[in-house]
């Protein structure tokens, strides 16, 4: 790479934009505490940073993202039923429940099948 080149990869969790607006995420403190919403405005800051400094950098926000390179299970240092367990600790599974058309084009599929004659 191009000593003039520069790169920045940007790996952030869930921005408060409309594109999350109707996400049903925890409301705890310690959700809050342990995975705060970003607002535009920091990751703004930390590219603008990055900019700045002149210099390639991954930025991982919040803090906890840095773990999603041991949490994936093709790394195997957690184990599955873990992943799965705090998976459904957060709600994981039913935060975008609302989110998108209704029905949706799983359902619509699963509806298609189910009145398909049975061969």
């Amino acid at each position: 790479m191009s000593p003039q080149i520069r790169t920045t990869l940007l790996l952030p969790s869930f921005v408060t934009t409309t594109l999350f607006s109707q996400i049903q995420l925890p409301r705890s403190r310690l959700w809050n505490f342990l995975a705060p919403p970003l607002h535009p405005h920091q990751i703004v800051k930390a590219i603008i940073s990055a900019l700045d400094e002149n210099e390639s950098r991954t930025i991982r926000m919040p803090f906890y993202t840095n773990f999603g390179r041991i949490w994936s299970v093709g790394v195997g240092i957690v184990p599955k039923w873990l992943v799965d367990f705090v998976q459904w600790l957060s709600a994981a599974d039913f935060a975008m429940i609302d989110y998108g058309p209704k029905p949706d084009a799983a359902e619509k599929l699963l509806v298609e099948k189910k009145s398909e004659p049975s061969k």
